[in-house]
C-alpha cells in the first residue's frame, strides 16, 4: 500500500482551506451587496417619495422684486383707524385683552390703577377725574407760572398729587365724587399736594416719568379708535 507524502497530504488540507474561505468569502460579499442595494433602494425611495410630497418652490428674479414692490406698497398704504390702534398697542407691548381690562375698569368702576415698585417703595396712581382737571385750570389762574419750566413743573406735580393712591404705608383718601362735596375733595387733594413736597426729589422725578407713561397707556386703551365703526 502507497502512503503519501505528509507534505503532499498538508498541500492538498490547505488547498481545500483556501477553497472553503475564498467560496464563503463570496457568499458574504454577496449578501453585504445585496443588502446594500436594498437599503440604498429604500433611502432613494423616500428620498423620492418626500420630493413628491412636498415639491420645492422656485422663484424668479422678477417675482421675487415684484413680490418685494408689492410688500412696500402695502406698508406705505395709510391705516385705517382701527389697524393704527391696533399697530400703537403692539408698539407699546399691550395687549387688546389688557386695553379692554383698563377701558372696562374705568366704565364700571370710574377709575383704574396700577402699582409701581421703586426701590423698596411701593405707590398706586390711579386715573384722574373731571374736577381733577378744572382744578389744574383753577391752580394755573391763582399761582400764574411765569416761565414754561415752572408752568409744566406746576401741572406735573397737580397730577402726581390727584393721581397718586398710595405711598408705602401710606392710603390717601378719595371720596366718589358728588354736586356738593368739592370742599372735601380739595381738602384730599391739599392732603396729597403736601405729602410729595416730602417726598425726595430723584423719587418724584422717577414718579414723574411712571405717571406720564401711566396716562399714555390709559389714553391709548380708551381710544375711540377701538370701536370698529367709529
Amino acid at each position: 500500500m502507497h502512503t503519501p507524502p505528509s507534505g503532499s497530504s498538508s498541500i492538498s488540507e490547505c488547498k481545500q482551506i483556501s477553497g472553503v474561505k475564498s467560496l464563503s468569502s463570496k457568499l458574504i460579499g454577496d449578501t453585504s451587496m445585496k443588502r446594500i442595494d436594498s437599503l440604498g433602494s429604500a433611502v432613494a425611495a423616500k428620498s423620492l417619495a418626500e420630493t413628491v410630497a412636498a415639491p420645492q418652490e422656485y422663484v424668479t428674479t422678477e417675482e421675487k422684486e415684484i413680490k418685494e414692490l408689492e410688500q412696500k406698497v402695502e406698508e406705505n398704504l395709510p391705516r385705517t383707524g382701527l389697524s393704527a390702534w391696533e399697530q400703537q398697542l403692539k408698539d407699546a407691548n399691550i395687549s387688546k385683552q389688557e386695553a379692554a381690562k383698563v377701558l372696562d375698569a374705568i366704565l364700571t368702576r370710574g377709575i383704574y390703577e396700577e402699582i409701581y415698585k421703586y426701590g423698596p417703595t411701593v405707590f398706586k396712581f390711579r386715573t384722574r377725574t373731571a374736577t381733577d382737571a378744572d382744578r389744574v385750570i383753577e391752580m394755573l389762574q391763582e399761582f400764574e407760572p411765569r416761565t414754561s419750566v415752572a408752568l409744566q413743573h406746576l401741572i406735573t406735580r397737580i397730577n402726581v398729587a390727584s393721581s397718586l393712591s398710595s405711598y408705602g404705608d401710606r392710603v390717601f383718601s378719595f371720596s366718589p365724587n358728588t354736586d356738593n362735596n368739592r370742599a372735601l375733595l380739595d381738602t384730599e387733594f391739599n392732603e396729597r399736594y403736601l405729602f410729595i413736597s416730602n417726598i425726595p426729589q430723584p423719587v418724584f422725578f422717577a414718579m414723574t416719568q411712571v405717571l406720564e407713561k401711566f396716562d399714555k397707556k390709559v389714553s391709548l386703551c380708551c381710544d375711540p379708535r377701538s370701536l370698529e365703526n367709529f
